[in-house]
Parts: C-alpha cells; structure tokens; sequence
C-alpha cells in the first residue's frame, strides 16, 4: 500500500511537470508564430520612420511579454525541482535516522528484558530471557496438545489404552503426579520424579479417574479463560523429553486421514492450538513481555511508512530479529494482542522468514516451507477464524 502511495505521488509530479513544460512550449511557439505573422502582413524594409517603430515595439511588447512569462514558469518549475529534491533529501535523512534509532530502542529494550524460570524461580535478563519465555511457550504448546489427546476420550480406560500408543512408560502417571503436586500448591524445583516418591505414586493412584476427567477440565479452562496450569514445572527434565516426544507423535500424525479435506481440517486444528498456547501464555506473561513485544510491533509499523527505501530497511530490520524473539512474536500476534494492520505488513512482508518450521511444530500433512505456512495462520488470524480443536468430533480419532 505504501509503495502504491508513493507511486501514485510520482506519478502526479511527472504529470504537474509535463503540463508546465507543454505549457512553456505552447506560449513559445505562440511568440514564434506571432513574429512570423507580423512578417508575412508587414514585408518591408527597415523604416526610417518612428512611428513604424512605435507599431513595431507596441506589437513586440506582447511577444515579449508571453516570452517574460515564459521565463517566469521556467523558474517557477526549475524552484519547485530544487524544494522537491532538498525535501526529498531532508527526509531520506531523516527516515536513515529514525531507522536507527528504532534499532537501537529495540536494542536497549531487549537487553533491560527480564523473565522468571517458572520451575527453579531463576532471575534472568536481556537476550536469556527470550530462550527462557521460547522453553516455556514450547512446554505450553506440547501440554495443550498433551490435555487435547485426552478430552477426546469420555473416560479414563480408553484413554489409557491409547495412550501407549505414543507415550513412554510411565507418562501416564508422571502426569497425574505434576498434576497432584502443583494442585497441592508445590513446586518440584529439583531435577528428580515425582514418581519417585511413593506417597505421591499412592496418592495419584487412588484418584485416577479424578486426575484424568482434571486434566479434561484443563484443557476447557485454557479455551474458555485463557488460563493454563503449568503443570510441566514438576517435571524433570527426562520427563520434560517424555513430553516432547508424546507431542511430537501426536502433532506429526495425520488425525483426519480418509476424509473430505483432510489438509485443511489439519490446518484448522493446528490453527487452533497455535492460537489457544498463544492465548494462554500471554495471559500469564503480558505484564512483562508486552512492552517488549509491542515495541517490536511499533518498529515494524513505523518502517512500513516510510516513504523511500521502505523494502532496504524492511529487510534490514527482520535480519535484526531472531529466530526466539520472532517466534514469540509470532505468537503475540496470534494471540489477538495487536491489531490486524501489524498481521497484515507481518504477511506482505515475509515478517517472519526467520522462524524455522521445527520450532513450531515437527511436520504438516501437506509439504509446505515453513514462512508459507505461517503466513497462512496469520490470514486465517486476520480473517477471524474462530478456534475450533474439534472439526469432526464424531470420526476423529485420537491422532
């Protein structure tokens, strides 16, 4: 849109500058022929007669005065090039300026960052804390997908049964015991399993029903409040990759095989997980990643105006974003938290190019590179694209 802008601005200059060139041609070419006409009516000699002067220098004073202005448009255009090329000039400059200013706000903004480890309530600050926020967004997508696998099952047995299919030995219980102890308002801060501790293993046993139809009520709790019950923070850190390969199982299978447009039943699904962890992870950390986020959204906003050399700085500044700092981003603006301008210049401008197509998720039902696929859950964001984790309840099985 800006290019166009400033297309049409060209465009209109050219166009002022060709009417006042036609302008000076005609009144030019109208002394020419009122010379020639004065020459074909009055064929004489050199008169030594002042009158004859007199009619001479009376009709020449037109021609000269149409010749005069002439000269007058000539300078008024050759005024307006020059105030065009020093405005031109003045605000190039100015945007370079601006530009680097935006990457040093962006800078300084990054380095005074801070972050909480939500297991060991470790301090962090500046480029650490955006891999600390990254680990923590990770563990939240892989949760809701974890709690998404069982609400498709209306009770503990059957869900228990499928389970193996994709989960370690053990996973079961390692969730109820995270679950048991953060209910219990505790923190495991020590890299060692629940499951360990046989009082814990006891307790959980004797509530498993109530564990699973909890874990049910997690996943209705993060899609009707945006809320999430971190409850990976009682994991260690081999269960940690427990849950990482029950994720990774899950979400590389095609769950909608065999029917009418599985592609895009898939993509609706993980559009709808996608937007539920951003939701819910913003809700938790708002209070100290929006100033950050929003700063970055600004930048992008403000480059987007430019007026010269829009596409040079455009680039210049998503190399300056890396590949954490735009994931996050990324699921900023998924989650609804700005507004739908800043999700349109993110996809007419290949925003988040950087963003490696592992780091979201391990495949696609359809070979896609990774810059295309999130372009398209940034349309389906833009377009309003209600969440909606259950396409075909009926006939989906667990994935």
């Amino acid at each position: 849109m800006k290019k166009d802008n400033k297309t049409k601005k060209d465009n209109n200059k050219d166009k002022q500058a060709a009417i006042l060139l036609w302008c000076i041609g005609i009144i030019g070419g109208i002394a020419v022929v009122m010379v020639i006409l004065y020459w074909c009516n009055f064929p004489c000699p050199f008169s030594k007669d002042q009158a004859d002067w007199g009619n001479f220098g009376s009709y020449m004073g037109s021609i000269t005065g149409l010749l005069a202005f002439m000269g007058v448009l000539y300078s008024i255009h050759n005024a307006n090039k020059k105030t065009e090329k020093l405005r031109e000039e003045t605000q190039v400059k100015e945007e370079r300026d601006m530009f680097f200013r935006l990457i040093d706000s962006h800078r300084k903004m990054l380095d005074s960052l801070t972050g909480t480890d939500l297991k060991t309530g470790e301090k962090t600050i500046g480029a650490h804390s955006i891999d600390v926020y990254k680990k923590e967004l990770d563990a939240d997508f892989q949760l809701l997908v974890t709690l998404w696998g069982a609400s498709l099952f209306p009770d503990y047995e059957s869900w228990s049964q499928n389970l193996g299919r994709f989960a370690g030995e053990g996973f079961e219980l390692t969730l109820f015991a995270a679950l048991f102890h953060y209910d219990s308002g505790q923190i495991n801060k020590e890299d060692k399993s629940l499951v360990d501790n046989e009082q814990i293993v006891n307790n959980v046993n004797s509530i498993k029903n109530r564990c699973f139809h909890e874990l049910r009520n997690d996943l209705r709790n993060a899609i009707h409040h945006k809320t999430l019950k971190p409850i990976y923070v009682n994991f260690s850190t081999e269960e940690m990759d427990d849950l990482s390969i029950y994720f990774n199982n899950v979400w590389s299978n095609n769950t909608y095989k065999g029917l009418p447009n599985p592609e895009i039943l898939a993509l609706d699904f993980r559009y709808s997980i996608l937007r539920l962890t951003a939701r819910c992870f913003y809700t938790r950390n708002e209070a100290r990643l929006s100033t950050y986020l929003n700063n970055l959204c600004n930048i992008t906003d403000t480059i987007n105006k430019f007026s010269y050399d829009r596409e040079y700085y455009m680039n210049y500044w998503i190399s300056n974003l890396n590949s954490l700092e735009s994931t996050l981003l990324f699921f900023y603006l998924l989650s609804g938290k700005n507004s739908i301008d800043i999700l349109r210049i993110a996809v007419n401008n290949n925003l988040f190019q950087n963003i490696r197509k592992d780091q979201l998720f391990t495949s696609m039902p359809y070979d896609k590179e990774a810059i295309g696929i999130l372009n398209e859950f940034l349309q389906m964001q833009i377009e309003g694209r209600p969440e909606n984790l259950y396409p075909d309840k009926d006939v989906a099985n667990l994935p």
